[in-house]
């Protein structure tokens, strides 16, 4: 059964297909890098986890969901408003995620900007564990 649910950061919209996932998100640390991008904004770390366990625990965390999981990230205003994006255009945004062990940010793969909505949503069914998410530039 799908369930929708809001994280409490980054205004993210989940809609989770795998009864046994749950999924949230903390408030996200400066990025360490911009490696793979010339602008980076942390919009939160995301946590997908077995449910009712403590997300936190790595062993409690997943990485595969055999019916997907869709993300729904809208561009917050500080970032359409940023100099960087006024003088590069917001069509240079990509939603991204940082993979701790390559120390990079990554563009996920499939997704759909929607830059009338200053939004994008991903549908995964394979994803890193505990990665911060943010938009990307460049």
């Amino acid at each position: 059964m799908q369930r929708d649910k809001s994280l409490s950061h980054g205004n993210i919209m989940v809609k989770i297909l795998d009864d046994d996932l749950d999924v949230v998100s903390e408030a996200p640390s400066p990025p360490k890098n911009t490696a793979g991008f010339e602008k980076i904004w942390v919009v939160a770390d995301v946590y997908v986890f077995k449910k009712g366990k403590n997300h936190k625990q790595v062993a409690n965390q997943s990485d595969t969901y055999p019916n997907g999981i869709t993300f729904e990230v809208p561009i917050p205003t500080s970032v359409l408003n940023d100099p960087w994006v006024k003088q590069n255009s917001k069509d240079k945004l990509s939603l991204v995620y940082y993979d701790k062990s390559k120390e990079k940010w990554f563009k996920f793969k499939g997704q759909q900007v929607d830059l009338n909505a200053n939004k994008a949503t991903v549908t995964l069914k394979k994803w890193i564990k505990d990665p911060p998410m943010g938009w990307g530039g460049g």
